[in-house]
């Protein structure tokens, strides 16, 4: 027989043995939904990156002013306390909008840190080449893709190193990290049909898993104090509104009327 009907027939009998059709059949079961998984941990990081980028744009809107304006009623505060000295409740209220005025000014200076983040964000075309790459390495080191515990902890810790990196904008992070993946997370050899098929199918159901938690953390982001606050926003900009800076207009009308007000004392 030539050494080419010899492949052949090899071939034809690749998956005579029920065992391996079933493998082979949930091998692309799992190579289906891995990619499922990937998409949703790219849905999930896309989604706490863009609740950040709004974190930052709103705090470096509007936290410096309402620093400016605490600043101002600790200074009122204080006024008061200095008319009646023997007034115990003046003095306390006074003390507690100090208090304020100082964690308010902590806060506008982390918004300062802020701002100097968001200008250094990636422009849009590295964006489209970071999600590529993450798509890429999700599907690769998911954990639930693990053949035993110490492969796992290598793929929990490579996968959170990931998502740092995307977190950041550093596309060549990720794709440094994806090269490592595919040195150190080679697939297992030697084991028997029954262990793969059952390493296979406990992948699938881990996988599955995965996406309902992603689904749940998503919608307890978007359920957040930050998340509403993001979503009742965007719904006023799309209207054409621009609910910042009204808010802005609002604090400076205050922060004026107060300042007036501690001239006329």
């Amino acid at each position: 027989m030539s050494q080419t009907r010899l492949a052949d027939t090899q071939a034809s009998l690749r998956f005579d043995l029920p065992e391996e059709r079933e493998l082979a059949d949930k091998q692309a079961q799992l190579d289906q939904v891995a990619q499922s998984v990937a998409d949703a941990e790219l849905q999930l990081a896309s989604l706490r990156a863009d609740m950040e980028e709004f974190r930052q744009r709103y705090w470096s809107s509007v936290v410096p002013l309402y620093a400016r304006l605490d600043a101002l009623r600790a200074r009122w505060a204080e006024r008061l306390m200095e008319a009646e000295p023997e007034d115990p409740k003046l003095r306390v209220q006074a003390e507690q909008a100090w208090a304020q005025a100082a964690a308010s000014e902590q806060a506008a200076h982390q918004a300062a840190e802020l701002e100097e983040l968001e200008r250094m964000r990636p422009p849009p075309e590295v964006q489209e080449q970071l999600k590529a790459l993450y798509r890429q390495a999700a599907r690769l080191v998911h954990p639930d893709r693990a053949r035993d515990d110490a492969d796992r902890d290598k793929r929990t810790d490579l996968m959170a190193r990931i998502n740092r990196a995307y977190q950041a904008g550093q596309a060549q992070a990720i794709a440094d990290l994806l090269k490592t993946a595919r040195e150190e997370l080679s697939e297992p050899v030697g084991d028997d049909l029954g262990s793969q098929l059952v390493r296979v199918i406990r992948a699938i159901s881990r996988s599955h898993a995965r996406i309902l938690q992603i689904e749940a953390e998503m919608n307890e982001l978007r359920q957040s104090e930050l998340g509403q606050l993001q979503g009742e926003i965007e719904r006023q900009e799309a209207l054409g509104l621009s609910p910042i800076d009204r808010l802005q207009a609002q604090l400076q009308a205050q922060c004026q009327d107060l300042e007036d007000q501690l001239r006329g004392l």
